[in-house]
């Protein structure tokens, strides 16, 4: 079976199961503490959160990270905002027919003719996609805005995980079509047939390429993922997620 591969935003690129990738913080904080049986309460030091262990967000499919440099953190932050695309993902989606099924028909005048089907299954096939995300640097970075720069990548990959899982949901619910065919003869009818499936693939691309759009208009390529609860479709409401942002800390 050929995988031909899906481009985002463009040459495609829904839908996969809702499992919303997370970023587990982990932190330490002393809320209070008895010095002694007198009951003197101890000084508490609230923790660095640029120190705070993040774990990282595992992408769905494999990963190229593309260094951007810039003069300083403003410069990338103004980048990121004038809202230049940050990551892309080609989705690689297997259309696979099943074999084709004849069946004779009879008109009301007794003549007979042939109708030929096939299902059609589409797949996300994860492992053969890949994923690109931009890491954007400048010279003497910060701990903190290192820190920052994570947390930028993290949001990135969680964003065009979101986007595979979205088309496996989407080809999952409606990626079941069936190819038909009809003549006067066996050979005609599949013929028929042979030319119906290439349109009926051409829909579930189509269907592909038009809901990742969809999705990154009003995401606005993750800076907007918060606005999805809004969305007029109500399918891409469950798809939203939190804003990726670019912050430039001291």
């Amino acid at each position: 079976m050929t995988i031909p591969p899906y481009e985002q935003s463009g040459p495609a690129s829904k839908k996969g199961r809702h499992r919303t990738a997370s970023v587990v913080v982990v932190t330490a904080a002393l809320l209070g503490a008895t010095a002694s049986s007198m009951g003197t309460a101890q000084a508490v030091t609230a923790p660095d959160k640029s120190k705070v262990w993040q774990a990282p967000v595992k992408p769905q499919a494999p990963l190229k990270v593309a260094n951007k440099k810039f003069r300083t953190c403003v410069n990338a932050r103004m980048w990121w905002d004038s809202g230049k695309r940050a990551s892309n993902t080609n989705i690689a989606v297997g259309y696979q027919f099943d074999g084709a099924e004849l069946e004779p028909k009879e008109r009301p005048d007794g003549s007979v003719y042939w109708k030929a089907s096939a299902d059609m299954n589409s797949k996300v096939y994860p492992k053969r996609s890949t994923m690109t995300i931009t890491n954007p640097t400048w010279p003497r970075m910060t701990v903190k805005q290192k820190v920052a720069t994570k947390q930028f990548r993290d949001g990135l990959i969680d964003y065009e995980n979101t986007r595979i899982k979205m088309i496996d949901a989407l080809l999952e619910r409606h990626g079941q079509l069936q190819a038909l065919g009809f003549g006067k003869s066996q050979g005609q009818a599949l013929q028929a047939l042979a030319r119906d499936k290439g349109v009926v693939q051409g829909i579930a691309m189509g269907m592909v390429r038009h809901s990742l759009a969809y999705y990154d208009r009003h995401a606005k390529y993750g800076r907007m993922r918060t606005k999805l609860r809004e969305a007029p479709h109500a399918w891409f409401r469950q798809w939203a997620g939190k804003n990726v942002t670019l912050t430039c800390p001291r």
